[in-house]
């Protein structure tokens, strides 16, 4: 399959791709310098761990609610809505330097990120499948991935720039750039539901049940999240750790934006590997590459070691994304898409905030070096994780 064939993406697609590009522009804005900010405000490992905690815990109880309102009540007005609430947060940060206020931006942007993530996969899934042009998903959420992570290298550029004038200004830019994509999809993006005219409860209830049923979905949703919290850690560790080993200041945005084309590597490659030898091999590639790069970076190598080995964690980290987001859509039906894929994240997010708080106690009590010893071993029981979950479905739903 080709990369960003534009005969192949439909209206649908391109209106996706586009929307969640500008979604996760404003994200990597936010995150450049958003580690090292919070360390300037005074934070110890264990408050960074505990504002990541919050968030991550909220997002789990939120998730699901979310994803049940936007079946009943529209996707296109629950993404719109999203975005809007996650600028909000975005705004505190960029007006305060307070732990506590900064907990209270993690409550919103929780809300904000359920409301999304509750929204747009089944939003873009559901509509390609009506067109009949459900086989394009996958190239769509590819090339959404692959695109975002581009725009990744752009995000450090322009907070390297905005931190030049302030250190909150790349969380105003950030909020700028929600603000925008909020309005362009409220305005351009056609609403659809899911079991719109049946109660909120009863949407739960068949959800529950279905995923009860599905021990591939139940094996799938633990091995992503011991994935995603060594992404987490990934993301959490690597500004505080280069700079205290040597890396400037300054050079964080830019380095940022090496991460963020590595990263994109991985999605562009993701696909093509894919075809060839399925998508949970994928997975577990991308979870081995993780564990490589953790593994190693324990041992306290030189810095442009360590700067080499946070890309190959970035690479791995991108890899994972484009098949994840196939094979859990292919799992679940369409009329509980939404409120489905919305458990998933539940379960993500409540063990990511334990894991997450772990870690924060474990490197005030030890050293960086612990923590990637922790990401190590989370991303090694993902692997047997992943192969599992694709026995119990069998080759003709998680393959290729």
């Amino acid at each position: 399959m080709a990369f960003f064939d534009t005969a192949a993406l439909g209206r649908t697609s391109r209106q996706y791709i586009l929307a969640m590009s500008l979604v996760n522009l404003s994200l990597l804005v936010f995150q450049a310098y958003f580690i090292f900010y919070l360390q300037e405000s005074g934070l110890s490992y264990l408050q960074m761990s505990v504002i990541y905690s919050v968030n991550l815990a909220f997002c789990a109880v939120l998730s699901l609610p979310m994803g049940n309102i936007a079946d009943r009540y529209g996707r296109r007005r629950a993404l719109a809505s999203g975005i809007a609430v996650t600028a909000f947060s975005m705004l505190i940060y960029a007006f305060t330097r307070d732990f506590t206020i900064f907990l209270v931006a993690e409550v919103f942007w929780a809300f904000g990120w359920a409301l999304i993530n509750g929204s747009n996969e089944a939003w873009v899934y559901d509509r390609l499948r009506k067109e009949g042009r459900a086989a394009e998903g996958g190239l769509a959420f590819t090339a959404m991935m692959s695109i975002s992570y581009i725009l990744g290298v752009v995000a450090g550029i322009i907070a390297s720039a905005l931190v030049t004038i302030s250190l909150n200004m790349p969380f105003l830019g950030a909020a700028i750039i929600a603000i925008v994509c909020a309005a362009l999809v409220w305005r351009s993006l056609e609403e659809n539901f899911g079991m719109e005219t049946i109660a909120l409860r009863t949407i739960l209830a068949e959800c529950l049940r279905y995923y009860r049923k599905h021990v591939s979905l139940q094996m799938l949703t633990v091995a992503e999240t011991c994935r995603y919290t060594s992404g987490t850690i990934y993301l959490f560790l690597y500004q505080p750790y280069l700079v205290t080993i040597g890396l400037g200041r300054d050079m964080l945005g830019i380095y940022f934006s090496i991460l963020m084309l590595c990263s994109a590597t991985g999605a562009f490659l993701a696909p093509r590997v894919s075809s060839k030898i399925g998508y949970h091999r994928v997975m577990v590639i991308s979870s081995t590459g993780l564990l490589t790069g953790f593994a190693i970076l324990a041992l306290a190598p030189s810095l442009a070691v360590s700067c080499a080995l946070f890309a190959l964690c970035g690479l791995s980290y991108g890899l994972g994304w484009p098949p994840l987001m196939v094979w859990r859509n292919s799992l679940v039906p369409d009329r509980i898409r939404a409120s489905a894929l919305s458990l998933f994240a539940s379960f993500t997010y409540l063990a990511g905030a334990v894991m997450t708080t772990i870690l924060g106690g474990l490197l005030d009590a030890t050293s960086p070096l612990m923590g990637f010893l922790f990401a190590a071993s989370i991303a090694l029981l993902s692997v047997p994780l992943y192969l599992g979950a694709f026995r119990r479905a069998g080759a003709g739903t998680a393959g290729p």
